[in-house]
């Protein structure tokens, strides 16, 4: 249902299926990373009145934080998320977690509420 691009590298291979609403991408060398292209793959779209977030997840000491970039919608299947400004660990490669959660529409814009300036993305 959901492929991820980073410039400049092959698409990575489907995301790991946590459960029926979350899936995860792992980006290796994410300190590396500027942008992030994420989008649904036209399989399947979201069920009425649902859609999902997309989150990233630093590594590091004591339960990593996900950080919310943004979301996915049938009206926005595709959305493009600058990760080079958040929070990552200095020192060699990094590999960071992309993470896919399904919501409902109301959970979605509640989250998006919360953000910050536009970084919502226009979801």
């Amino acid at each position: 249902m959901f492929s991820c691009v980073v410039a400049g590298r092959l698409p990575l291979p489907p995301p790991q299926q946590i459960d029926e609403t979350h899936a995860v991408f792992i980006l290796e060398n994410a300190e590396q990373i500027n942008h992030v292209v994420v989008f649904m793959t036209g399989e399947q779209p979201f069920p009425p009145g649902y859609g999902a977030t997309v989150h990233l997840q630093w590594p590091g000491e004591g339960a990593p934080q996900w950080q919310l970039l943004g979301c996915l919608r049938n009206t926005k299947p595709s959305a493009i998320f600058r990760i080079r400004d958040t929070k990552r660990q200095s020192g060699g490669q990094t590999a960071a977690t992309l993470g896919i959660s399904i919501e409902t529409d109301d959970e979605i814009d509640r989250q998006l509420g919360n953000m910050s300036g536009s970084a919502a993305g226009g979801c």
